[in-house]
C-alpha cells in the first residue's frame, strides 16, 4: 500500500510555494485562498491546483486539458512537484520530483531509500535510473500499482473524471475487483487442481 507523506509544489499553476505533509487516518478538509479580492470571502484558488499537483505524480498527467507549460505559475521559467511517499509492503519511501519547465523536456528524478538519514547524506546513491520522462511514468504506475484511472476515480475524483462503479460495464468492474482482491493469483492454482 502506498501511502502518501507530503506534497511539496513550488511555481505550480497558483502555488508559489507550498509543502503539505498528509496526516494518517485523518480527514482533512482543503478550503482555497482568495488573494486577490479582499471584499470577497470566497472559497478562492488552490484546491484544483493540488488535486492536479497530486495527480501529476502519479500518471504523468493531469485531468485539466492544458499543455504542461500552462502548469508553470505567471512569469516563472518551471514548476517543481515532489512527492514522499510510503510503501508498506517493501518497507522503502519513493520520492518523485517533477521539473516542469516552459520550454523544453520534464525531468523526473526518482529515489527509493529505507533510512531518510543515509538518503539526506547521500541522496544520489538512492537514485533510480531511468531513461525517460515515458519510462519513469511506466515505473512509477508499476511500482505503486496506481495507473491514470485510479486516481480520477478513486484518488482524486471530481465531476469531470468520475465514473461509479455501478455504471461500470460488467468487465471494467470485474477487473476492478480483481485488482483490489488478487484474484488473479487464484489463476495458477486450477492447473495444480486439475
Amino acid at each position: 500500500m502506498i501511502i502518501p507523506i507530503s506534497l511539496y509544489l513550488k511555481d505550480f499553476l497558483s502555488f508559489k510555494e507550498e509543502l503539505i505533509q498528509f496526516k494518517q487516518s485523518v480527514t482533512t478538509c482543503v478550503m482555497g485562498r482568495n488573494l486577490t479580492e479582499d471584499s470577497q470571502e470566497s472559497n478562492g484558488s488552490g484546491k484544483s491546483a493540488l488535486q492536479s499537483g497530486m495527480a501529476l505524480v502519479y500518471p504523468g498527467s493531469i485531468s485539466r486539458k492544458v499543455t504542461t507549460a500552462k502548469m508553470v505559475r505567471r512569469v516563472c521559467k518551471e514548476a517543481v512537484v515532489c512527492h514522499e511517499a510510503y510503501n508498506s509492503k517493501t518497507c522503502e519511501t519513493i520520492l518523485i520530483e517533477r521539473t516542469i519547465p516552459i520550454k523544453g523536456s520534464e525531468v523526473v528524478n526518482i529515489y527509493k531509500y529505507k533510512d531518510r538519514d543515509k538518503f539526506e547524506a547521500d541522496k544520489i546513491s538512492f537514485k533510480v535510473s531511468i531513461p525517460s520522462t515515458l519510462e519513469a511514468n511506466k515505473w512509477i504506475e508499476a511500482y505503486t500499482g496506481i495507473n491514470n484511472s485510479d486516481i480520477s476515480n478513486y484518488f482524486i475524483p471530481n465531476e469531470l473524471t468520475y465514473t461509479s462503479f455501478f455504471n461500470l460495464n460488467d468487465t471494467k468492474a470485474k477487473e476492478l475487483i480483481s485488482r483490489f482482491s488478487n484474484a488473479d493469483t487464484i489463476d495458477s492454482v486450477f492447473n495444480i487442481i486439475k
